[in-house]
This record gives structure tokens, C-alpha cells and sequence, in this order.
């Protein structure tokens, strides 16, 4: 602990009392920080006008001096424990970048997980860098080269699609070709057809008016004059008879010949 009272009478402060006396500053009181029995800074009080310290006001000093080391304790354990943390999270994912590019290498390079950590070291110290960084660049090397062969590979896809689009429209443009030629092919077949086939001549055959007419009613004997007379009382011809006679003269009437004289005498 330092009490000054005056720095402007005391000469053993004349250097200190040189550079603060622009700050108007006359007495001063300085307790140290002490951190694990080791000091580690110091707690001052200034006044403005020479001042003589009282043992109560040293007392203050020196029991805020001890909360002060409290919390630069506390502030230097978080901090430690804050780098540590990152040190691990540094660590793990260096592991991680490791790990990737060892497999990486072993896939590409067809080596055990062994050889190819191997490999990464003698990589690592040849180029005097850390083994993170060479996995990193490993790992990034490895990516650009799947991107590259994806990229390839997506031009070939879409190449080889375009050729079976064309392929599909010169099937399609074949089939219809196929199709118009197969229909003028049989226009042509069905043009010889017609021009082979001979003419169709109407012949009619003329009606013979003297010959003979066959009449089922022509050679049927005269009917008798002296027969008795149809007795009143016979039953009268039922509808059946009557569709059955008018059905049968159409009939005579279809198969006669057209033309043909109408001599004939139908009794019935």
C-alpha cells in the first residue's frame, strides 16, 4: 500500500508529481490487486488537493482491493475457460476435416483408412502446414471434382435426352411417311383392279308375245254351268283365306315379266 499526501512536497514522487500536475493531482492512495498471492495491478485513489489518509479510508481501499481480485479471478477463469472451450470446437472440427478426408482419399485412392492418414501427414509436413488444413484442402479438392463430374454427367443426361427426342420425331415422321405411302399404294392396287375388270352389259330378254303363257289357271277346266248353285248357307271365307289369296296373286304378280301381256284370266 502507497499513501502520498502531497506529491508537490514529497521528492521521492518528483518524476510522478511531473507528469500528473497538469491533471491537478495531489494526494494519492494505492492498494494493490493481488490474484493467487501475486499482485497483479493496483487500486488507486486521487485527490485534488493534499490529503492525508485516514486508517478507515486505507481499510475501504484494501476490502474493494480483494472484491476487485474476486472479479479479475472470475473474469481470468471464464476467459480460460472460453479459450479451452474453442481450443476443443478447434479441435473437433479439425478431427471432423480429418476423418472426411481420410475416407475421401481411401475412396478415391483405393487405400486402408491407415494409409491414407498417412498420406495426409507426409502431405502435411512436406508443405510445413497443419494436417487440418491439408484435409481441408484434400476434402475441397474432392468436391470440386464430384461438382465437375456432376456437371459432366447432367450435359451427358440432357445430350442423350435431346437425341431421344429427335429419335421419337424421325420414328414419328417415319410412321406417318409409312402411312401415306401405304394409302397410295392401295389407291394404285384398287386403280388396277378397276381398270382390269371387264364392262358389266345390261341384257334384257325380250318377251315372246306369241309364245305360250304358262298359267296355272290356263288348262283349268271350265266351270260348269249346270253345277249347283253355291248354297247360301256355305261359311264365308275367313281373314286367314283372304291374306293367304292376296299373298299369292303379289306373288304371280312379281314373277310375271315385265312387259308381258295381261291375257290371263285368274279365277279364285
Amino acid at each position: 500500500m502507497v499513501a502520498v499526501q502531497d506529491l508537490g512536497t514529497e521528492l521521492v514522487w518528483d518524476r510522478i508529481a511531473v507528469v500528473v500536475r497538469q491533471l491537478q493531482v495531489r494526494g494519492v492512495l494505492s492498494v494493490p490487486v493481488r490474484l493467487a498471492d501475486q499482485p497483479v495491478g493496483t487500486l488507486n485513489v486521487y485527490a485534488t488537493q493534499p490529503r492525508a489518509w485516514s486508517p478507515a479510508e486505507v481499510q475501504a481501499l484494501g476490502a474493494f482491493a480483494v472484491v476487485t481480485a474476486e472479479l479479475v479471478r472470475t473474469a481470468v477463469e471464464l476467459a480460460n475457460h472460453q479459450l479451452e472451450v474453442a481450443q476443443l470446437r478447434q479441435a473437433l472440427a479439425s478431427r471432423v476435416w480429418i476423418e472426411q478426408a481420410k475416407g475421401m482419399v481411401a475412396a478415391t485412392e483405393g487405400v486402408t483408412l491407415d494409409e491414407a492418414f498417412q498420406q495426409l501427414r507426409v502431405r502435411a509436413r512436406s508443405s510445413s502446414r497443419k494436417l487440418a488444413d491439408v484435409a481441408q484442402e484434400v476434402i475441397q479438392e474432392v468436391q470440386r471434382a464430384r461438382v465437375a463430374a456432376k456437371a459432366l454427367d447432367d450435359a451427358r443426361v440432357r445430350a442423350a435426352e435431346a437425341r431421344a427426342r429427335e429419335a421419337e420425331q424421325d420414328l414419328q415422321a417415319a410412321k406417318t411417311g409409312l402411312a401415306r405411302r401405304t394409302a397410295a399404294q392401295d389407291r394404285t392396287q384398287d386403280d388396277l383392279a378397276a381398270r382390269e375388270r371387264p364392262p358389266t352389259s345390261e341384257r334384257s330378254s325380250p318377251t315372246n308375245a306369241t309364245g305360250p303363257l304358262t298359267s296355272a289357271t290356263a288348262t283349268a277346266p271350265p266351270t260348269n254351268a249346270t253345277a249347283p248353285p253355291t248354297s247360301a248357307t256355305s261359311p264365308p271365307p275367313t281373314p286367314s283365306s283372304r291374306a293367304a289369296r292376296e299373298s299369292s296373286r303379289r306373288e304371280r304378280a312379281r314373277q310375271r315379266p315385265n312387259g308381258s301381256p295381261a291375257g290371263v284370266l285368274i279365277f279364285e
